[in-house]
């Protein structure tokens, strides 16, 4: 029979206690474990036992606890299991039947397994002063900073707030009490910073934490409110108090104690057998002084751990030469592997290959220890196409759920009266639209295509609200029943937003914001979604924590503070789906990781930040002043790190550590710990740790290995070739489908033959296509005119008329931009830019003029090449000279090289040479460029007839090609994939690796 003890304050009978605690002894401030401690320093009822981390410590500590319980067994009904790291509950049940059975027991009562915060508050009463939750002390210490803002200045206090409420949390998680005057203060930072007292910087930072340090602990006192570090110690001391009854304790991994801990510890010491186990190396003494172990196993490996990291015992050459003597073949080799890769996409795939050859290899539990979430995102689709799904105990910021998103796109609708991007995200959103409603869906559909895109209506509901009514106008025989929904749909929001207004208006109440945002979700009838989906339900619960702290703590707040408080507590708060492994494939990070063993192990972007920790980011005092303060300081928290990555490589039989080398052209450099394994291991044995099958795989355009029948092997993506049927070939081609052709013949696949293309956007802002289009415009109502626009001039350029030209095309400019400035004021910038360029394409075209006259602008034509291809465009500029014709192209952006234009690489101007007869010369002008108005890449005569030829021959032949099956690779050109809308699709970053390979 398994089953789980009742917990309860008051239980009579009496407990063994087993306490199983993690963290790495590295602070003088933490009363830390030891021989020598536990002998003199503690009652004789406390001893202390390590525990060999190389083989598996949850089932040492398993199998001392039934033999030094075995007059209990099988009733483990009084034993209270004290996990720090609750992830390893469940191994160490299983750890502890197993070790009951073997001592011939068929079945066993189970202790209770829990942290040892949630055991001390289980078991505590109630104080008289009541538990300030985490967002009313956010509010509370906002409200005593707006006391004392020339403490701060112009700051933001939001993030002060956050940054001394981390500070005060450490204060009392150590019990450290700030010297009661301020002058002692600034005396003790002045010796630990070796500044004088009256230093201005020292001044501000002791005035700025000293004053509200003691205007924090006043309010508190004045409205009875406990903070959860004295919380903390004060159901540690309401436990020490009541524990009597107990027989023994037990302790597992608890290298180090808080000062407060330490105290409970020594108290019930007093009344309670204690033992505890201590995690470590065998050989390595930094972890394990002087212990006996349960573990006898001295292993090759461990052994070479700690020549590699044992820096204080003897000098690399030392060690290195000791090491060899006893060790002539690596004991890492064929364990121990470490893979640097250069990019996101291999760093993923390199994951996804150990992860399926450990499952072909029958591992039972696989552990990737990752804190790059980018990273995770990726490798986690990797396995999914192979039906591989990770159990991601990391879990992700609430702000990026689909659920946290609605909220942000709804807030967004009210501050900036609803912007198309926003407005559509809401009403696409589950929370607001069933996927089985169609009426609903076309309904969104219809206002997406008719309204927003059609009518470019950006922002704003009286702008859809006139645009529908415009439409209907326009259109007699549009749906009245389309209408009239969509009418009502604008209302609806409308409502909400009307309500809003005054909220937004001037500072208010943070609750009444809070009451607002959640009557408005369930009025919308979004309530619903948010109540059945699991991300939906924390981010309800946030905001009902968040509405609660704004009712306790009357702070009014405005509306961009709100917006930054929930922003921040979105980001802060983590979700983590509580749906169960299916192949045993575990993504954590590295505290999470330590107790556990695996039969594989991944270490991923194992860099110097994610790994190590980066860089010092604590907020107030340096290392010197947190240390006189008796607070931990940062290499404290990086030797903690080093402690449980050493674990981590005696914790599998089979470790791979991947870091990835460079990010965007940048290198990235591998954490010491990994460099120091590299390095020990080359100068040792003259070899690296990398592992050859894996760096093969990733070079191969073959399938990857299969796991097994049931699983899909994942197929190295190549640069796609397809081919296209006949009939399917277009006969109509562009300059610009030609263009595509050669450029990357996959892109012609993808845009000419699919017909796909992005999606239609609204132009909110102009951009550098949208401005040369408008400049097109103007030079064509400038020379040809356009019905609607000034012009065109009727006179011949001269030095005479020049004024005139000028001032006619800034007036057709002026027009043509007219509607852009309306929509956005920044677009005059871009009429500004045309303007400044006027004069200058004038005074070409006064000297132009004298040998080439306009003969068409906007020219369209078409020729048949063959039976079976017309090519067609339209021309921007033709032009005449005695009998001869030339084609002048507008460019508003970068102008092609002249050799790019007769190797063939570029053929936009050849391809119109091919839409008319007789040209003689064709050639760019740029229109708007760091060089002014200059005419580039001409070409002319026989250099020209030369290029038509070939160019038509080549089209020719490349169409005929196609027609008969030839396929269309993706070339992968840098250049072209810089700017090309089809890389989603044959998605080069992820074939990119076989092209380098």
């Amino acid at each position: 029979m398994l089953a789980k003890h009742p917990q309860h304050p008051a239980a009579p009978r009496s407990m063994i206690l087993l306490l199983v605690l993690i963290k790495p002894a590295i602070n003088q401030q933490y009363r830390i474990f030891s021989e020598e401690v536990m002998t003199t320093a503690t009652p004789p009822d406390l001893t202390t036992i390590g525990i060999d981390s190389s083989a598996a410590p949850l089932s040492q500590a398993a199998e001392h606890i039934c033999r030094r319980c075995a007059s209990l067994l099988p009733d483990l009904s009084e034993v209270a299991v004290l996990i720090a790291n609750i992830r390893c509950h469940s191994e160490l049940r299983r750890a502890l039947l197993a070790t009951a059975q073997a001592q011939g027991h068929t079945a066993l009562l189970l202790p209770t397994i829990t942290p040892l915060p949630d055991f001390v508050a289980d078991r505590a009463l109630a104080g008289e002063r009541r538990l300030l939750q985490t967002q009313e002390r956010l509010l509370l210490l906002i409200k005593e900073l707006r006391k004392y803002r020339r403490l701060y200045g112009e700051g933001d206090p939001w993030l002060l707030a956050a940054n001394l409420l981390s500070l005060f949390d450490e204060l009392n998680r150590h019990a450290v009490t700030l010297p009661a005057s301020l002058t002692a203060f600034t005396e003790t930072l002045s010796q630990a910073y070796r500044l004088p007292t009256d230093h201005t910087a020292l001044q501000g930072e002791a005035r700025l934490v000293h004053t509200l340090w003691q205007a924090w602990r006043t309010q508190l006192d004045a409205d009875s409110l406990i903070d959860r570090g004295e919380h903390y110690i004060q159901q540690l001391n309401q436990t020490a108090e009541s524990i009597n009854g107990y027989q023994h304790l037990f302790l597992l991994g608890y290298n180090q104690l808080l000062g407060v801990e330490q105290q409970w510890l020594e108290l019930i010491a007093k009344k309670i057998r204690i033992t505890v186990f201590r995690q470590g190396c065998k050989s390595d003494h930094r972890y394990l002084p002087q212990l006996g172990l349960l573990s006898n196993i001295e292993s090759k490996y461990d052994a070479f751990l700690n020549a590699c990291y044992n820096t204080a015992q003897a000098s690399l050459h030392q060690r290195i030469a000791e090491f060899k003597k006893d060790h002539p073949h690596s004991p890492a080799e064929g364990r121990l592997y470490i893979l640097g890769v250069n990019q996101l996409e291999q760093h993923a795939q390199a994951i996804a290959l150990f992860v399926r050859a450990a499952l072909a290899e029958q591992a039972q539990t696989i552990g990737i220890v990752c804190e790059d979430r980018r990273l995770a995102r990726r490798t986690r689709s990797l396995l999914e196409r192979s039906d591989i799904y990770l159990h991601d105990s990391v879990g992700w910021a609430l702000s990026t759920t689909r659920a946290a998103a609605i909220v942000e796109s709804w807030l967004e609708c009210i501050e900036q009266d609803f912007p198309q991007h926003a407005f559509l995200d809401v009403l696409k959103s589950p929370a607001f639209v069933n996927s089985d409603d169609t009426d609903q869906l076309n309904l969104i559909y219809r206002f997406e295509q008719d309204i927003v895109l059609h009518e470019n209506i950006g922002s704003g509901l009286d702008r859809y609200r006139d645009a529908l009514q415009s439409r209907r106008n326009r259109l007699i025989n549009w749906p009245t029943q389309t209408f009239n929904a969509l009418e009502s749909l604008i209302d609806k929001f409308s409502e909400q937003s009307i309500a809003f207004a005054p909220l937004l208006a001037k500072p208010i109440a943070a609750y009444q914001l809070l009451t607002a945002l959640l009557e408005s979700l369930h009025l919308l009838d979004a309530q619903n979604y948010f109540q059945t989906d699991s991300a939906g339900q924390e981010v309800i619960q946030l905001l009902s924590r968040m509405l609660k702290a704004g009712q306790e703590q009357s702070l009014q707040i405005g509306w961009i503070e709100f917006r930054g408080w929930l922003k921040s507590e979105l980001e802060q708060a983590y979700f983590v789906t509580q749906t169960p492994p299916r192949n045993n494939v575990i993504l954590l990070n590295l505290s999470q990781s330590h107790l556990l063993q695996f039969d594989a192990l991944l270490i991923a972007a194992a860099d110097e930040t994610h790994l190590s920790g980066g860089n010092n980011h604590l907020p107030f005092f340096n290392d010197s002043v947190r240390a006189a303060l008796g607070l931990p300081d940062w290499r404290q928290h990086i030797r903690q790190r080093e402690f449980l990555f050493r674990q981590l490589l005696s914790s599998s039989p089979s470790i791979l550590i991947t870091w990835q080398q460079e990010d965007n052209g940048e290198p990235i450099a591998a954490s010491p710990w990994i460099t120091a394994l590299q390095q020990f291991h080359q100068q040792l044995y003259n070899s690296t740790l990398e592992p050859a099958a894996l760096k093969t795989w990733l070079t191969q355009a073959e399938l990857f290995p299969a796991v097994n029948d049931a699983m899909v092997p994942i197929a190295k993506t190549k640069p796609p070739a397809p081919t296209i049927a006949a009939q399917s070939v277009p006969t109509k081609l562009t300059a610009g489908a030609h263009q595509r052709l050669i450029d990357c013949p996959y892109r012609f696949y993808v845009h000419d033959v699919l017909r796909l293309k992005p999606a239609d956007e609204i132009r909110e802002a102009l951009q550098k296509s949208d401005y040369g289009n408008r400049v097109h415009r103007c030079l064509e109502a400038f020379h040809i005119g356009v019905k609607g626009l000034p012009g065109p001039f009727q006179q011949q350029l001269t030095e005479q008329n020049r004024a005139n030209a000028i001032e006619l095309i800034s007036s057709i400019a002026e027009q043509i931009f007219h509607h852009d400035i309306e929509d956005n004021f920044q677009h005059r910038g871009w009429l500004q830019r045309w303007l400044k360029f006027v004069p200058d394409y004038i005074d070409w075209q006064i000297k132009h003029n004298q040998q080439w006259q306009i003969q068409a602008g906007e020219k369209q034509n078409e020729v048949a090449l063959d039976t079976d291809t017309v090519l067609y465009g339209r021309i921007d500029r033709v032009e005449a000279q005695n009998g001869k014709r030339q084609i002048i192209d507008y460019k508003t952006g970068s102008v092609p090289h002249r050799n790019e234009v007769l190797n063939g690489e570029d053929v936009q101007l050849s391809s119109y040479s091919l839409l008319l007869d007789h040209v003689d010369s064709v050639q760019y002008l740029g229109v708007d460029g760091s060089n002014g108005v200059n005419d580039r890449s001409h070409i002319s005569g026989e250099e020209l007839a030369q290029l038509r030829s070939a160019v038509q021959q080549r089209l020719q032949d490349l169409m005929h090609r196609i027609r008969h099956g030839e396929p269309l690779p993706a070339n992968g050109d840098e250049v072209t994939c810089r700017y090309c809308d089809a890389a989603g699709i044959c998605r080069r970053a992820s074939w990119v690796i076989t092209e380098e390979g």
